[in-house]
């Protein structure tokens, strides 16, 4: 996986970006198994994966860039750790917009399908499990 801080990033054709909000219960989650289970370092595969890091309005996110072609396989894989994805980027009135420029049919937010209590703990779990997950699949080939 190759990770850059994000100053502006302009959408390219035919990738899909989809961004995470690092306090959103599932969303560590999902980064990690989406990198272990279908862009596994050090393969091929794990090329076409690029993670971007953004800053906005006080919120630290994540933006997914992948081949457009793989959507449906990002998509199951976000259903099975409870986020959906919706149409566009993260906005709020009276900020400056979100660091990546997109139409949105491309750029997707994760957000949950159910909501979770806001629970500090259960976040921290999570960060210990994708922890540990990383760890226990660092040389698993796929």
């Amino acid at each position: 996986m190759t990770t850059h801080e994000l100053e502006h990033l302009d959408a390219r054709a035919k990738s899909i970006y989809l961004i995470g909000d690092l306090n959103r219960h599932g969303c560590v989650t999902y980064l990690t198994r989406l990198e272990y289970e279908q862009y596994h370092p050090d393969t091929e595969a794990a090329d076409a994966f690029t993670v971007f890091h953004a800053l906005y309005n006080n919120g630290s996110y994540y933006i997914i860039e992948l081949p457009a072609a793989h959507y449906a396989c990002a998509e199951t894989l976000a259903q099975e750790v409870n986020l959906k994805f919706v149409c566009g980027k993260p906005h709020r009135p009276g900020t400056e917009p979100f660091r990546l420029n997109c139409v949105d049919t491309s750029c997707f937010t994760l957000e949950y399908i159910t909501q979770l209590p806001d629970d500090e703990t259960k976040l921290q779990d999570e960060y210990k499990t994708a922890q540990l997950y990383t760890r226990r699949n660092r040389d698993r080939p796929i």
